[in-house]
């Protein structure tokens, strides 16, 4: 009886192993499936997706063109922003005595007397104490200038 029981527990772990073997290498005897044949398509189910193709590439040149429309004119929109005289041209202090805009120009407040404000990013025009005023000038308090010393 003991000798039917491990046959049979034998045969058991044999075929178990032959299922796992065939999940390794599924290749066995050299045998491969076929590959799955496709059936070609039917030019008449292939008509009405090359016409809504169609109808899809001129809805999205359409829609392109009008991007390109909306840029150019934005673009235009940024140039008379940022030309001279347009309303997004801002000044910053490059140094001590120099004013400058983001257009390009610049002026040396120096020349004037003055020191650059770093708030405007202007010249200063007048003064409350002598820093608001060059090195070669001092503040007159009284009138608000900057005097040649």
């Amino acid at each position: 009886m003991k000798r039917h029981i491990s046959l049979l527990l034998s045969t058991l772990v044999l075929f178990i192993a032959g299922f796992a073997i065939a999940q390794i290498r599924p290749n066995i005897g050299g045998y491969t499936r076929p590959p799955a044949t496709v059936a070609p398509p039917n030019p008449q189910q292939l008509a009405p997706t090359l016409e809504s193709c169609q109808q899809d590439n001129s809805r999205l040149r359409d829609r392109l063109r009008a991007e390109q429309e909306q840029t150019a004119q934005l673009r235009d929109q940024i140039a008379q922003f940022t030309s001279r005289g347009g309303s997004q041209v801002t000044a910053y202090c490059e140094g001590q005595f120099v004013s400058r805009n983001t257009w390009g120009a610049s002026e040396n407040c120096a020349d004037s007397g003055y020191v650059c404000a770093p708030v405007s990013g202007l010249c200063r025009r007048d003064c409350n104490v002598s820093d608001d005023c060059s090195p070669d000038h001092r503040c007159d308090v009284e009138i608000h200038r900057c005097i040649r010393v």
